[in-house]
């Protein structure tokens, strides 16, 4: 007999934090499996900054026919994704979605440039630093992936080879600065016409780049004993814990060259706010 419709709820902890997963429309996953391999992900992504914000958080999944991603919140995220993806190199996909969002928990939601909140909602909202918030994330969710064991170095090595192809090969991001792409974010990323490839770019790719080499020059500059991870705890302490607010764009570059160990002008100057080849 064909089945029309199907949901779930289930429950399982990590990182000290209850979560619940609610499972909306017909799908081929399978719970225990869920169980393991989010926990699995979510405990990884935690250990990135080192500590959960949250006591409780939620999952709402929605299967359907064509995904569409996610959307993080402060305690939870939805998710729209294919129901017969959860097998194979879709179900990396998937798991590397997750990772997307629940990073999102530290980096957009709590680690932010001082303009994403508190909010205004009947107004747009303007940040140079979404190649960051969604740039970083992107990195990090090929990385925690590779972490967790669903990734080999080389695969891992791929995904990041893979973005610098879609960057460079993109005529826009000649065109088109990382910070602008943030900051153009409401009036072209998301109003697409048939000249946007030539004149826009990405800030999710380019800024996965980004992060992979920020990453590189601080292990090279600490001989191995940091990385980007730092850097991030380091925004975290300072500005969420600490002050209890955002960073400026100034603060942002000002810690970043503390880890780096040396002046980035040059390099926001190029490969930030221009259109150089990193």
């Amino acid at each position: 007999r064909r089945v029309l419709f199907r949901s779930d709820v289930f429950e399982f902890t990590a990182s000290g934090v209850k979560h619940s997963v609610a499972i909306y429309g017909v799908g081929n996953y399978d719970v225990e499996k869920l169980k393991k391999d989010m926990k699995n992900v979510i405990e990884t992504t935690t250990s990135v900054i080192g500590q959960n914000p949250n006591k409780i958080y939620t999952f709402i999944i929605h299967n359907v026919t064509d995904g569409q991603g996610g959307l993080e919140h402060m305690n939870s995220a939805t998710l729209s994704v294919d129901r017969w993806g959860y097998h194979g190199k879709e179900y990396i996909d998937f798991l590397s979605l997750i990772a997307h969002e629940y990073f999102h928990l530290w980096n957009v939601k709590r680690i932010r440039p001082i303009n994403l909140g508190p909010f205004n909602y009947d107004q747009e909202v303007y940040t140079s630093m979404l190649w960051v918030m969604e740039g970083f994330t992107s990195y990090y969710d090929e990385l925690i992936l590779r972490r967790c064991g669903y990734y080999s170095q080389e695969e891992m090595l791929k995904k990041i080879q893979s973005a610098i192809n879609y960057v460079e090969g993109s005529v826009g991001a000649r065109v088109q600065p990382v910070a602008h792409a943030s900051f153009d974010a409401w009036i072209k990323a998301y109003r697409p016409n048939e000249n946007s490839a030539n004149t826009t770019m990405t800030y999710y790719s380019r800024g996965m780049v980004i992060a992979a080499v920020l990453d590189a020059m601080i292990i090279k500059s600490s001989d191995g004993k940091a990385c980007l991870d730092n850097f991030l705890r380091d925004l975290y302490q300072t500005y969420h814990i600490g002050k209890g607010r955002g960073f400026t764009d100034a603060e942002f570059k000002t810690l970043l060259e503390k880890h780096v160990g040396q002046n980035l002008s040059v390099f926001f100057e190029k490969y930030i706010d221009g259109t150089e080849v990193i």
